[in-house]
């Protein structure tokens, strides 16, 4: 795309859900499969650069979404992030927003696949396995948790709770973000 497409496109896609995802796409050149596959461990801000190391599709035959490895040697790479592609990062992470309607739904999947894993056998036996070998700690917790703790936090909350990060400098100029992890 020219200058002046991009700038038509992000024009188009300002104010809506994937805004950030499209202008860090034309930052960095990700193909969208490795957009969605990036992790925060990825990101390297000391550094100014972003790892791909895998890729995300969906496969047809089985109906269900696969992260893997990036198809070709040459997918493994290092990228440079711009000022901008920062600027992006850090307004994802100072600025998050959460759409109440969007999260009741993706507690509901949760729920649902809560539900899916209690009806395996094979999954049943595991989760006590785990639980068993790894009494009170928390790896032996499942992933998913429980229902009663999917159903009770809000949008808020995750927006607050969720992401623990270091700034040297305030939110609106990112560019020394130090370290990030999520709780």
């Amino acid at each position: 795309l020219t200058i002046e497409n991009q700038k038509k496109f992000l024009k188009g896609a300002r104010g809506r859900a994937y805004e950030n995802a499209y202008r860090f796409i034309l930052q960095t050149g990700l193909r969208t499969g490795e957009l969605v596959a990036l992790t925060w461990d990825d990101v390297d801000f000391e550094k100014r650069t972003l790892k791909i190391e895998r890729s995300m599709e969906f496969r047809h035959s089985v109906g269900e979404w696969r992260v893997g490895p990036p198809k070709s040697k040459s997918g493994y790479r290092t990228i440079p992030l711009t000022e901008e592609a920062i600027n992006i990062l850090g307004d994802m992470i100072c600025h998050s927003l959460i759409d109440d309607v969007e999260l009741e739904k993706e507690k509901g999947v949760v729920c649902e696949e809560i539900d899916m894993y209690k009806d395996s056998p094979e999954d049943s036996v595991h989760e006590l396995l785990q639980k068993k070998i790894w009494k009170g700690q928390s790896i032996g917790y499942l992933i998913s948790g429980k229902k009663k703790n999917v159903k009770s936090f809000s949008s808020s909350q995750l927006v607050t709770s969720s992401t623990n990060f270091s700034i040297i400098s305030p939110c609106e100029s990112p560019y020394l973000l130090i370290s990030l992890c999520t709780s």
